[in-house]
């Protein structure tokens, strides 16, 4: 322990000890030496400390007073005058405390302190919590203002401030994103300087309020110079501030950029325009109403056809008082509940808006109305004065009615020309072939033969222009009919070849495999297009051959495209007329017309069809070498329409054809690969013959030969007699081809040399797979040969037919015909008496003219079909027979309840196949045809030499007939019985029309058709004209007859 000085100094005389060690070692013991010592020691330990800190702070303040009273005077001095400063300084502080905290109270709306309250401490504190305040208020307005500054530097709008004088203080940048001015060298200058010179007036004028301080805000549009020396247009919004003394000290306020507003404001006001001017230059009256029925605009031209309302026609006047203002001005109904009932019905047709083309007389003039609903609930209306147009219609109208009866007569005048053309035509043509049935002398065969090539030219011409005339009439129609394609080729190709045989053309018929058999279109029309492009080759052709080719181009499930191709080796057309051929009555030039004769129109027609089924008709020729004439049309499909499929007899089989025509070689050829048979061809007999003499050797005998019997020219027996002969190839396995002209002694010869098979060309698809399975299965041939059109013999069914037709001659061609066919014929000379017959005899046909006397054909079918009806009976066939050839006889006659349809002049083939798909019979072949080679129309005798029974019969009918029918026509003249005299003199004219005497056969047409025309003043001298040229006739007529009959 450390002891001061005096104490120790004290201790140590108390205690007698002189050192202070010695004083500190005895002070130790005490405290540790007995148990009151160890008690004392600690407490006497703490006295001496304090007496020792007593004496320590004795010390100290010792040393203060020593050294204050040593202080100077001077030092005293100073010491004062520093307090008096620190006071005067500590007094300032608090006048300045209390001076911010007063001002700050005050900014915040709080009393000041008191001037007595001197509380430092209380005013420090004061301060400091409104110092806090403060810079709280100071960060949240530097954070506002941030906002506002991004607020002010993201807007579009332009946001600036000017002093007094128009200086701007301030903008954002939006002002450099319009005008392209930067924002440091805008800041003083004057907005005026930035506006274009042209507005600067009307911006001052907008500003001066503001300035004046008259009003605080102001709005003007006008247009700012940009950068790049441009406008843009602007909408200024200006508000004016002041200062405390309330002069105006600036403005603040914002720019709006509407350039693109401005120019599509621009554009509607130029489109209104444009539009009002249009409205009015419009020939018919204009008005519209809005949604709540007030008028928004009309027209001076609607002014003008409401004359009487143009006061109350004004914009914004509703639709019920301008009502109001009709009733009372116009006096609508004078009785007030009528008025009101008239305006309520108006307003409900108006609100309604139906008025689509009603028409309605206002003064004298014609109004068409048309209301029309807009999507926002207004009504535009159009008022049309259309009294010129009714009257344009009603002259449009009578000259319709005009066409059309000008139609009519057309109409009826070319049925009726195919009526008498056809008429004489059919006994003409049938006469002609029935006498050149006869034993005749060549010279006589020929000269038949003329005629009735030239009638059946005449014919041709007759129906290319019927079919001409209902094109361009627009009344062509194409069907829609299930049908086999293949087999119609080939029955059109047979008839084709029947003229090509005697040019010895050959004529091949080539279908692709795949092509779909079973088809939906109109088999007529693509029968009459191929017939005519075939017929045109068979024309242009004098030696080589004539091929159809049909491939597919495109086929789904439903629908197919054929290519049809007919090529020939014909004459060719030069390129730069190939163009013409296809316009109506045009040829390559007048030479072809003069040597080859047609009217022109074949082609026209058949590009028309083809147009009609989908296709055009293209032609690729070269002079000299030949011509291919190709179309595509569309079919639909059948449900079972598949090509003939390769069946297990033949598949795989070896086969040879021989065949010198390398087209139609591969003709069969595809159709043998494609029913995987293994075929080879030979070109001749000679290489037919080496091939089968090597396959015997291989062992590899072929199973079937197919031969061509004009191989090596017309030694096709001779040749196939000696390959029997010399290569034991057995009769069974050969299928001769013949060609169509085949006359029934080949037939014979190939039945005496033991053939199973043979066929005539052009050859089907079908018929050859036929064939050659009946050949391997060593049967007797089911498909022997026939004369064309059928490719087979079938015994005919003699049938029971009526015969209905009041012309005594076509009754006679029509009975002679049917009985070359085997039939029994039963003949009514009305539909009346055919009727009758029907219901009292069972026939198994009728063939029914549609104009005959009492009834016609047409009205007898449908009585009978009633009849038939109402007993439960069978269906009894009914084929019509016509002279007419238009549009819709066909239909017209299968709708009245016909089976069939045989138009005149009567074809043997047409007449027995009719009747064949009638009656399932084939009875054609009862009826051979003698072919002969052209006709030309000569005088009684020419036609019928040979014959001269019929001759005789013929003049006889007419000879009896002449006398009571001209009788018959006086009297109906006389009595006005205008059916009555059409009737007998078409029934007279049928009967002269077979006799090649024109004068008279002109005068009794000319009558027929006048009776028609209704013409009956005129008939008297032409009739008189009639009788006296029949006086020069019957006695030529005489001289036909036997001499017991004169």
């Amino acid at each position: 322990m450390t002891l001061h000085k005096l104490l120790a100094r004290q201790l140590r005389r108390m205690l007698g000890v002189a050192d202070e060690n010695v004083l500190q070692q005895t002070l130790e013991q005490q405290t540790g030496t007995t148990p009151a010592g160890q008690h004392f020691g600690p407490a006497l330990e703490r006295f001496i400390h304090a007496i020792n800190d007593t004496y320590e702070q004795y010390d100290r303040d010792l040393v203060l007073r020593t050294r204050s009273l040593a202080l100077s005077s001077d030092e005293l001095s100073q010491a004062n005058q520093r307090l008096r400063e620190e006071s005067a300084a500590q007094q300032r502080i608090l006048q300045s405390l209390r001076q911010t905290t007063d001002h700050l109270l005050t900014s915040a709306h709080l009393p000041p302190i008191s001037s007595e309250d001197t509380d430092l401490e209380a005013i420090t504190h004061l301060l400091t919590t409104l110092l806090r305040e403060r810079e709280h208020a100071q960060e949240q307005l530097r954070k506002n203002e941030a906002q506002y500054r991004l607020v002010l530097e993201s807007m579009n709008e332009v946001v600036y401030q000017t002093d007094w004088r128009g200086a701007i203080e301030f903008v954002n940048p939006a002002w450099q994103q319009i005008t392209g001015f930067d924002l440091a060298g805008t800041q003083g200058r004057s907005l005026l300087d930035y506006i274009y010179a042209e507005d600067s007036d009307k911006v001052q004028t907008a500003m001066m309020p503001l300035i004046l301080g008259q009003q605080k805000k102001a709005q003007y549009q006008a247009r700012l110079i940009t950068a790049s020396g441009g406008t843009r247009w602007i909408d200024a919004n200006v508000q004016a501030f002041f200062d405390g003394d309330g002069q105006f000290a600036g403005t603040t306020g914002t720019l709006t950029d509407i350039t693109a507003r401005h120019e599509v404001e621009q554009q509607l006001r130029q489109t209104r325009s444009q539009l009002i001017n249009a409205i009015e230059s419009l020939d018919a009256g204009f008005v519209m109403y809005d949604a709540e029925e007030k008028l928004i605009i009309c027209n001076q031209r609607y002014r003008e056809i409401y004359q009487a309302l143009a006061p109350a026609l004004r914009s914004g006047n509703s639709y019920r008082e301008i009502l109001q203002y009709a009733v009372e001005h116009q006096g609508q109904t004078d009785n007030p509940q009528d008025a009101a009932a008239w305006i309520e019905q108006r307003l409900q047709e108006y609100r309604q808006g139906n008025s689509k083309g009603i028409e309605q007389k206002i003064g004298n003039r014609w109004i068409r109305i048309n209301d029309s609903h807009t999507p926002d609930g207004s009504i535009v209306s159009l008022r049309t004065d259309i009294t010129e147009l009714k009257q344009i219609q009603q002259e449009l109208l009578q000259a319709i009615n005009a066409a059309q009866e000008a139609n009519v007569a057309k109409s009826h005048f070319l049925a009726n020309m195919s009526h008498e053309i056809r008429t004489p035509m059919n006994g003409i043509i049938g006469m002609t072939e029935l006498a050149l049935e006869t034993e005749l002398n060549d010279e006589q065969r020929e000269f038949l033969s003329i005629v009735r090539t030239s009638a059946e030219s005449l014919l041709v011409v007759v129906n290319d222009i019927l079919d001409f005339s209902k094109i361009e009439a627009g009344k062509m129609s194409m069907e829609s009919l299930e049908f086999p394609l293949r087999e119609m080729l080939t029955d059109t190709m047979k008839a084709l070849s029947l003229k090509a045989n005697d040019k010895q053309i050959e004529v091949i018929t080539s279908i692709a495999p795949k092509v779909p058999n079973q088809l939906y279109g109109d088999p007529g029309r693509l029968r009459q297009v191929i017939t005519n492009l075939v017929g045109n080759a068979i024309k242009f052709t004098e030696r080589g051959e004539i091929t159809l080719r049909v491939d597919e181009e495109q086929t789904d499930p439903q629908h197919c495209r054929l290519r049809f191709a007919v090529s020939d080796t014909g004459i060719g057309i030069p390129r730069e007329k190939q163009g013409l051929i296809f316009e109506a009555f045009s040829q390559a030039d007048a030479s072809t017309t003069r040597q080859y004769g047609g009217t022109g129109l074949g082609l026209t027609i058949s590009n028309r069809l083809v147009e009609m089924m989908g296709g055009q008709l293209q032609v690729e020729s070269e002079p000299g070498k030949g011509s291919c004439f190709s179309f595509s049309a569309q079919f639909g499909i059948a449900a079972q329409s598949h090509p003939h499929q390769p069946t297990l007899t033949v598949s795989g089989k070896r086969l040879l054809l021989i065949d010198d025509n390398e087209t139609h070689a591969l003709s069969l050829l595809e159709m043998a690969l494609y029913w995987h048979m293994q075929a080879e061809v030979a070109a001749s007999a000679e290489v037919a013959y080496n091939k089968m003499r090597h396959a015997a050797k291989m062992g590899l005998a072929y199973d079937l030969i197919l031969f061509d019997w004009q191989i090596d020219g017309d030694n096709g027996f001779d040749w196939l007699q000696r390959l029997m002969a010399q290569t034991s190839q057995p009769a069974h396995s050969i299928v001769l081809m013949l060609d169509s002209a085949a006359k029934l002694n080949q037939a014979q010869k190939c039945r005496e040399i033991g053939l199973d098979s043979y066929l005539l060309k052009p050859i089907a698809e079908q018929q050859l797979l036929q064939a050659l399975q009946l050949a391997l299965n060593k049967q007797q041939p089911a498909l022997p040969v026939r004369r064309p059109p059928q490719a087979l013999v079938q015994q005919p069914r003699k049938l029971n037919i009526l015969l209905a037709e009041d012309n005594p001659v076509n009754q006679k061609l029509a009975v002679h015909l049917l009985h070359k066919l085997g039939h029994e014929v039963c003949i009514a000379d009305n539909g009346r008496l055919a009727l009758a017959k029907m219901q009292q005899h069972g026939f198994d046909l009728v063939l029914m003219d549609l104009q005959m006397p009492e009834m016609g054909g047409i009205e007898a079918v449908k009585h009978w079909r009633s009849h038939e009806a109402g007993l439960g009976l069978a269906r009894l066939p009914v084929i019509a027979l016509t002279a007419h050839a238009m549009q819709g006889d066909r239909e017209r006659c299968l709708a009245s309840g016909m089976d069939g349809y045989v138009s005149k002049p009567i074809r043997a083939e047409q007449l027995a196949e009719e009747i064949r798909r009638l009656t399932s019979v084939a009875t054609v072949d009862s009826y051979p045809r003698k072919l002969s080679g052209g006709l030309n129309l000569g005088v009684l005798k020419d036609q019928l030499d040979g014959d001269l029974d019929l001759l005789a019969e013929l003049a006889t009918m007419l000879l009896q007939s002449y006398p009571p029918q001209l009788q018959q026509i006086k009297q109906a003249l006389a009595q006005q019985q205008t059916e009555q005299l059409q009737m007998v003199a078409h029934t007279l004219k049928g009967s002269m029309g077979v006799f090649p005497m024109d004068s008279a056969n002109n005068l009794i047409t000319r009558i027929e058709q006048l009776a028609r025309s209704n013409k009956l003043a005129e008939l008297e001298p032409l009739i008189a004209e009639l009788e006296a040229e029949m006086e020069h006739v019957l006695p030529q007529l005489q001289q036909c007859l036997p001499d017991q009959n004169r």
